[in-house]
């Protein structure tokens, strides 16, 4: 890391010593050995962006190259190139913070250089991302394994053949940029030489982090807590040359714009965005039903459906427990449907559209969102939906104290670890892609169980209790804060389970076995 603990005398020093070689060095001494796994990972990359997306893919209402949020970075900048506005909705004041700016841009310059081709530009330089990715895992698995460890070379080749990150290289969204920058953050802690650049540029990267997906910003809690130990332990002579406060330098000298920029913008403090972040379908009104409905399930989803669409709406008896709250949820669903704003977006872009035959939300952009969302935006009634459903998650939270604060994080963590429930389609079945997701699932529950004990056995290796300390952060706030809580979050907490998963599997094969792979894999 910075401060190399791995086998350092934690002396600070301007120039890298022999025993510091430093993250170009470092990758630049893997190279020999890890290039027929960059091999192996890009031609499975290829493979799957000329063929096999289109056949995991088949039957979704959009293409491969986008999903439901894909607009929204989209829009940001092209608004922003053609309006002089950032901003994914021109009729929404708080769609100009909805979204950082890091993807957007990253879309840009894709869409500055090639024009119609942009979506499919990204997509090859997602597959080089995910690439490289290999790359800094290796690097970062040498950093951390005993001599002679062929953990480097496992931790590689499960991730060239990661499932779940192979399958988001086609898609405009930040899983494949977000995982190449947190493998670069661990890399840089663990392998560049100490220098105060490099502790500012550390701070820059970390910026970028958050400008790219705000939640991956919990790398810059982890590196200020990590450097501030270690200043506390005092390896570092004089204030000035402490790699903390030129950390937060760096980090503050890229960052320090976008609130000031939103400030500017909608006259209040915002650091990253606000809770709706600018969606007319994500107002008061709903957020209220959510926030209901995550007290006592995590299928939010079902739940929608039943207070928009279903003629006769069922919920479990233990949530509605007398008339009253009967009658007011009938009301709420009669509201919901006819007045509330967020509701009304919502049901418009979810009803089936009669002229092609199948819902139409997936091909949709925000304007049109924008268009259903102003028939409600000022006259509505959204706050008295809003505090019905305020008054039923109190009272099932008066009633059920402990389950409405403990049952949804318990079913999300299940869901962390054990991931393997199908939701059948609209007609009922499950799709082969749902299929194949199951048992790309349970690979994936292995390796975390894995990974799981190569934390424990491994806990004391300096340099990786930063990487566990991430993924049990991301794992811990989806669970239990975010709650609603999509897979895809958790892609880069994954990829970094697989260190200590590589760790623990190469330590338990016998050593002719381990010599003969090394031998392998070396020529």
């Amino acid at each position: 890391m910075i401060l190399n603990p791995v086998g350092a005398t934690g002396r600070e020093v301007e120039d890298a010593p022999a025993y510091l070689p430093g993250l170009r060095a470092s990758l630049r001494s893997a190279w020999p050995k890890v290039w027929p796994l960059l091999a192996v990972g890009l031609a499975i990359r290829v493979l799957f962006l000329l063929v096999g997306a289109k056949i995991y893919y088949l039957g979704r209402q959009s293409d491969i190259y986008t999903n439901g949020d894909s607009y929204s970075y989209l829009l940001s900048f092209h608004n922003l190139l053609e309006y002089g506005r950032y901003t994914f909705d021109l009729t929404e004041p708080e769609a100009a913070v909805g979204r950082m700016p890091g993807y957007p841009l990253f879309y840009g310059l894709h869409y500055l250089i090639f024009g119609s081709g942009a979506l499919q530009a990204v997509a090859v330089t997602q597959l080089v991302l995910d690439t490289l990715g290999i790359w800094l895992l290796y690097t970062i698995t040498a950093r951390l394994a005993p001599p002679n460890s062929w953990a480097p070379a496992l931790a590689a080749l499960l991730l060239a053949f990661y499932p779940f990150s192979i399958l988001w290289i086609t898609v405009l969204g930040t899983e494949s940029l977000g995982l190449l920058l947190v493998l670069l953050w661990w890399a840089t802690m663990l392998l560049a030489n100490p220098r105060r650049r490099n502790w500012a540029l550390l701070g820059a990267l970390l910026a970028v982090i958050v400008f790219v997906r705000e939640f991956l910003g919990v790398c810059m809690a982890i590196t200020l807590l990590y450097l501030a130990v270690y200043a506390m332990k005092g390896r570092f002579r004089s204030t000035a040359r402490r790699p903390l406060v030129f950390a937060l330098a760096g980090f503050l000298l890229l960052y320090t714009w976008w609130p000031v920029r939103n400030y500017m913008v909608l006259g209040r403090f915002i650091p990253l965005k606000p809770a709706a972040a600018g969606y007319a379908n994500l107002r008061e009104d709903v957020q209220s039903a959510l926030s209901w409905m995550l007290t006592w399930t995590n299928d939010v989803t079902t739940g929608m459906d039943e207070l928009m669409f279903a003629a006769k709406p069922s919920f479990p008896d233990e949530v509605i427990h007398t008339l009253a709250e009967k009658q007011l949820l009938d009301s709420l669903i009669v509201l919901s449907r006819s007045c509330a704003s967020s509701f009304h977006v919502r049901m418009q872009l979810q009803r089936p559209d009669p002229r092609a035959g199948q819902a139409s939300l997936q091909g949709l952009d925000q304007y049109r969102k924008a268009q259903f969302a102003n028939t409600l935006r000022h006259h509505n009634c959204n706050a008295q939906v809003s505090a019905g459903y305020d008054r039923l998650r109190e009272s099932y939270l008066q009633r059920h104290p402990w389950k409405g604060r403990i049952a949804v994080p318990l079913q999300n963590l299940q869901k962390v670890l054990f991931k393997n429930q199908l939701k059948p389609g609209p007609d009922g079945q499950v799709s082969m892609a749902q299929r194949l997701s199951g048992v790309l699932f349970i690979w994936r529950s292995v390796l975390l169980a894995f990974g799981l004990l190569g934390a424990w056995r491994y806990r004391k290796v300096a340099g990786l209790w930063p990487g566990l300390a991430f993924s049990a952060i991301i794992f811990v706030y989806m669970a239990i804060i975010f709650r609603s809580m999509e897979m895809r979050y958790l892609l880069q907490a994954d990829v970094v389970m697989l260190v200590p998963a590589a760790l623990i599997i190469a330590s338990w094969l016998p050593r002719r076995l381990q010599k003969s792979i090394r031998t392998t894999v070396a020529a």
